[in-house]
């Protein structure tokens, strides 16, 4: 992802809680509201903050459930990024959901 342009946008039923762009490898954090500190934190580390967003896809496994998943939804390769734009990083077990933008 270094080099790449991101932003991020982190919802909590609907109400935008944090944006966020990822500026010379480091992601600069906009929390607007205090539901987004379940998730995110200013200094958060690039490392981290991918960390976070893949676990909001399901994992890189070379099955044919993933198999199955990638081709719902139409794409070719597991790529992060382009899953989460597709799925909004939405999770059963929360009610966020993400606004991608490479």
């Amino acid at each position: 992802m270094d080099g790449e342009k991101l932003k991020v946008r982190l919802y909590h039923e609907g109400k935008l809680i944090a944006s966020v762009e990822v500026i010379d490898g480091n992601p600069v954090m906009d929390i607007k509201d205090a539901a987004a500190k379940r998730y995110l934190h200013d200094g958060m580390s690039l490392k981290d903050f991918n960390g976070f967003l893949s676990r909001r896809a399901f994992p890189n496994r070379h099955d044919q459930g993933t198999a199955d998943a990638l081709r719902e939804l139409g794409l070719p390769r597991y790529d992060l990024y382009e899953i989460l734009k597709k799925t909004h990083g939405v999770m059963l077990h929360d009610k966020i959901s993400l606004d991608l933008e490479t």
